[in-house]
């Protein structure tokens, strides 16, 4: 965990009154509002993505379809998870064609996602990035593997497993966009934050789009739930306060009660 000091308070809850922005997708952002709320902080949801459908409905449709010929299906986030059951639920299916399939996972909410649906997760990295999920997953030399991830995805996963001799299909589940926002967004920043959360690379570069954003950045603790998003952070000039270990919403959450402490 990376944290830079804070100045010391006191309080009855450690988030006691603290003033935090979730920029998390608006049907997840409640889990993190929840802890945080849990902890006497104020949070502040301004979603700044939202998942839209596969860019190639009939190819996702058609590697579903399939998912039963492959020696794993690999899953990098609960979107995709989300995407591939909603598809599924569409066409009167159920979990029926993961059966008998390693299923793989970038970390333990994706996995939960899964097992919600009634598929239990073959395998998690001990770190939940796809640098991690590459190397690690077992057994790939000459296996056919099905990555199911974003349409913007990073290509590092495929092309990591690639050079382990797998056989690699990637078929993008979703796409990512900015999300609408209006005045209440708007006077949302303009009241200020303590801390502005971010729990993917891509939603570092959208919240800065927003008007108010850069100068609340100045003043706000920037927290990272992993290192892939706080390199984005960086990139974009932002000083990280907090960069959680492990990459959970749970690790985020303790690394803000570390850094107020």
């Amino acid at each position: 965990m990376t944290i830079l000091p804070a100045p010391p308070r006191s309080g009855a809850r450690p988030l006691d009154g603290k003033r935090i922005v979730v920029t998390r997708v608006a049907a997840d952002a409640g889990a993190l509002a929840g802890r945080l709320a849990a902890l006497g902080a104020v949070p502040v949801v301004v979603p700044v993505i939202e998942i839209g459908p596969p860019p190639d409905p009939a190819a996702f449709d058609a590697a579903l379809a399939r998912a039963g010929g492959y020696d794993g299906v690999v899953f990098t986030s609960a979107n995709g998870v989300r995407a591939a059951f909603e598809r599924l639920g569409a066409r009167g299916l159920g979990p029926d064609p993961f059966a008998g399939v390693r299923v793989a996972c970038v970390g333990p909410a994706t996995a939960d996602a899964l097992e919600a649906r009634g598929v239990a997760a073959s395998f998690v990295p001990t770190e939940y990035v796809a640098e991690a999920l590459a190397d690690e997953l077992p057994d790939v030399a000459g296996r056919r593997l099905l990555l199911l991830q974003a349409e913007d995805a990073r290509p590092v996963l495929a092309g990591r497993v690639r050079a382990r001799g797998a056989i690699v299909e990637v078929v993008a589940a979703y796409t990512t966009r900015g999300a609408p926002h209006g005045d209440a967004a708007r006077a949302a920043l303009e009241a200020g934050a303590d801390a502005v959360t971010f729990t993917a690379a891509s939603t570092v570069a959208r919240f800065l789009a927003l008007p108010g954003a850069p100068a609340l950045l100045a003043r706000a603790a920037v927290a990272c739930i992993g290192p892939v998003t706080a390199d984005a952070a960086r990139r974009h000039g932002l000083r990280v306060a907090v960069e959680a270990d492990p990459h959970t919403l749970g690790g985020l959450v303790a690394g803000l009660v570390a850094y107020y402490a």
